[in-house]
């Protein structure tokens, strides 16, 4: 019992605490591990005990699986955000949280839950702010000062700067893939 005592946990359910809390913030990292660059682009930085992290002194990043795996990237959700917030929260808020020896670093993953609050504001407010562009029936764009309409007749021309990329066009199938870069370099 004394043992459970110094590792600063204490109770019964140490143990349990403890890992909870440690899936949780890991969690919370590593669902933003892949997006640090936006939260950076919004002033919204990870907390030095974090931004001190192996990796990140070295400028990579712990989910790798995110660039490497053949998988939809996906976005950041404020929903998704939320929760794993919500779960951290609950783990900052057990009594061992309030200890001294813990203070130090509950300050930073406090300050981690604040930055990560304004993210989700900032992702319902550009959230509510497209909705209502998309449920509207005026245009976004003024097509009377943003388009240009003119009309260019059919012809079977080719003009000779564009006849040999034609040719190649013609030769290949229906929706294959092709880089047009690597195409006209060699042309």
């Amino acid at each position: 019992m004394r043992k459970k005592q110094e590792n600063g946990w204490g109770g019964v359910n140490s143990e349990l605490f403890a890992k909870k809390f440690v899936e949780r913030l890991v969690s919370l990292l590593w669902y933003i591990d892949p997006h640090r660059e936006k939260l950076i682009a919004r002033s919204l930085k990870l907390p030095d005990i974090f931004n001190e992290l192996e990796q990140y002194q070295r400028n990579e990043s712990y989910n790798k699986f995110y660039y490497t795996g053949h998988h939809k990237k996906e976005q950041l959700s404020h929903e998704k955000l939320e929760q794993l917030i919500k779960s951290l929260e609950l783990s900052v808020e057990q009594p061992w949280a309030s200890e001294d020896k813990w203070m130090d670093f509950i300050i930073q993953v406090l300050s981690l839950i604040e930055n990560i609050k304004k993210y989700i504001n900032y992702l319902r407010e550009v959230n509510q702010k497209m909705n209502i562009i998309h449920s509207s029936n005026i245009s976004i764009c003024n097509p009377s000062c943003d388009l240009k309409v003119y009309t260019i007749e059919a012809s079977d021309d080719i003009h000779s700067k564009y006849q040999e990329l034609s040719d190649f066009l013609l030769e290949k199938d229906s929706y294959e893939f092709l880089i047009l870069r690597n195409i006209l370099c060699v042309m």
